[in-house]
């Protein structure tokens, strides 16, 4: 697609990471071909399109995703932790209120 008012041009390349050589050809105007002595001017550079999935984006996600793997290990850890933690109260305490006041009472010092 051509815009002469903008003096634009846009190319549809779908293929990714390939090379291409890229050529433009103007038409001069009347004054400019008789300066330069010619009808048009071309120009050509050699140009590629980009990967679709660059090196740095999957650095950047492998990181991403070995952080969230990293937080849920560390919390299945802590709550492994205090599950057994809280396992292991259930057998030194008895929930009763010996004294009146709400204390939990070690089992060795509960008299019969």
């Amino acid at each position: 697609m051509i815009d002469m008012e903008n003096r634009e041009a846009t190319i549809d390349l779908r293929e990714p990471d390939e090379q291409y050589n890229v050529c433009l050809k103007a038409k001069l105007t009347k004054n400019a071909s008789d300066e330069l002595k010619q009808d048009s001017v071309v120009v050509c550079e050699d140009t590629a399109t980009i990967k679709k999935m660059r090196l740095s984006s999957i650095l950047a996600l492998v990181g991403v995703l070995g952080f969230f793997l990293l937080c849920v290990l560390v919390g299945y850890c802590a709550w492994r932790c205090a599950a057994s933690r809280s396992k292991g109260d259930e057998h030194d305490y008895e929930k009763s209120d010996v004294n009146g006041n709400g204390d939990i009472v070690p089992l060795t010092q509960i008299e019969d």
